[in-house]
């Protein structure tokens, strides 16, 4: 009785370090991060690299000449599900007026990426952040928000979920430039 145990308390360690030893290496590599290497207000969007959700590599460049608001998100996070549906209906009522809408999941699975899409109507791009780009933007907690002006400069960062009065006074800003 007593060597069972003991291996069943050997066995809780292990995992308790294996356990602190993904925190440590996701969250440290984050908190870590300089804030000065982060994009800020004012300056141009850099290129941002991500994965497809069917796992090839996409870059996303080219969007020039539209206002961009990049989401960062994850299906499991309360606030993102939270605002994702005001999110879909401005992305659909004013994708006339041009505004280009990209989702940034942080690190999930396709499948579970496909099955919050499909949850929500999600019709714009939703590309996979492997971490380095929301590393680079100081992610550490979601939802970001990153609205972007039709010239490729960076006009608003808003961190945490956004209600619709937040949502429109950024987008008021970055279709008026």
């Amino acid at each position: 009785m007593m060597r069972e145990w003991r291996l069943v308390i050997g066995l809780w360690v292990v995992a308790i370090a294996l356990a602190a030893s993904v925190v440590m290496r996701h969250f440290g590599s984050v908190a870590a991060m300089p804030v000065s290497t982060a994009p800020r207000v004012g300056s141009p969007l850099p290129p941002l690299e991500a994965l497809t959700l069917a796992g090839g590599d996409v870059r996303v460049t080219g969007l020039h000449g539209h206002p961009l608001w990049i989401n960062f998100f994850a299906s499991w996070c309360p606030p993102c599900n939270a605002e994702m549906p005001k999110i879909v209906a401005r992305a659909n009522a004013l994708r006339a007026r041009g505004l280009v809408v990209v989702g940034l999941d942080q690190q999930e699975n396709p499948a579970l990426v496909r099955r919050f899409m499909r949850m929500y109507g999600i019709d714009f791009p939703i590309y996979i952040d492997p971490g380095a780009i929301a590393q680079r933007f100081g992610v550490s907690g979601l939802p970001v928000s990153v609205f972007v002006d039709r010239h490729g400069v960076i006009r608003m960062v808003r961190y945490g979920e956004l209600d619709a009065a937040q949502m429109d006074g950024a987008l008021a800003v970055i279709l008026g430039s």
